[in-house]
């Protein structure tokens, strides 16, 4: 396949995992998927497959349970309702197809995970108090326009795609507003090679993204913004003492919308004790 087909094809294919993440509790039909994405039927579930390494359904039944051990390990919902939304009608059949994935029944995970998180809050407690954590209420957050590319695999090996992304950037001339990244699964629940980040820009006109980049906007509105100082390191703890601390003891509630994180320094500009990053909670 040509660069510049492999390029077309993996933007169609990423606008369709988006289209997926945002109406995860639909019900999908193959040529509702394969019309966004603009393929027929028959050669978009074998694109779909050459580019997740997964067919459709097994893709987002992953997704659906690993939304499913996030609920289990941030929330005290109870396992049938879980159940329900990951679509199972019933908690054995849940329980069987949870333990396959996580080598875990669901009652062992949510225990495993609460025991977990006790011992990382200790840590983000102390990151509060020496003002390396600190949140805030923003009422009216500006939609955002962004271009992005992405990094499926690691965190910790954006580096490359975020240096093609800058490097594009710089070719062209293109002014900055703020760099942005959206980590959408948990590197604690999802496998490392099946974990997806967008390294984002958001400039200060519009552009038509470059080769293997793609377009997506960001909801405005209500945010709880929560700034972490230091190496990023610190951004797992970070994500729990919100989930787990944060929310309840502010009554906060999420909307159904992706973080995003705005690197206000970032290397390798600054000495990763001198990062400073904003986590974007999508707060009702």
């Amino acid at each position: 396949m040509k660069d510049n087909t492999h390029n077309e094809y993996a933007k169609r294919i990423i606008k369709v995992l988006n289209f997926i993440q945002k109406h995860l509790d639909e019900r999908f039909e193959l040529e509702q998927l394969a019309g966004i994405a603009h393929f027929s039927p028959f050669h978009f579930h074998r694109i779909f497959r050459a580019f997740t390494g997964e067919s459709i359904a097994k893709y987002i039944r992953r997704l659906k349970l690993e939304r499913a051990a996030g609920s289990l390990k941030y929330s005290d919902k109870l396992i049938s309702l879980i159940s329900l939304e990951a679509g199972y009608e019933n908690t054995e059949s849940f329980s069987r197809v949870f333990k396959s994935q996580f080598n875990k029944t669901p009652q062992e995970f949510r225990k495993m995970s609460k025991n977990e998180l006790e011992k990382s809050l200790n840590p983000s407690l102390n990151m509060e108090k020496n003002n390396i954590f600190d949140v805030k209420i923003i009422e009216n957050v500006p939609k955002k326009t962004l271009i992005c590319m992405r990094h499926t695999g690691r965190y910790f090996d954006v580096g490359s795609t975020w240096n093609k992304l800058i490097e594009w950037v710089n070719n062209n001339n293109f002014n900055i507003k703020s760099t942005l990244g959206i980590s959408y699964d948990n590197p604690k629940i999802t496998e490392e090679e099946k974990i997806r980040y967008d390294a984002c820009v958001e400039l200060d006109k519009s552009i038509i993204p470059g080769e293997g980049m793609h377009k997506i906007q960001i909801k405005g509105g209500r945010y709880a913004v929560a700034t972490i100082r230091g190496s990023y390191d610190n951004l797992n703890a970070a994500y729990d003492y919100f989930y787990v601390k944060l929310l309840s003891e502010n009554s906060l509630k999420l909307r159904n919308q992706n973080c995003f994180e705005v690197y206000k320094r970032m290397s390798p500009d600054y000495s990763p004790d001198d990062y400073i990053t904003e986590i974007f909670f999508p707060i009702k």
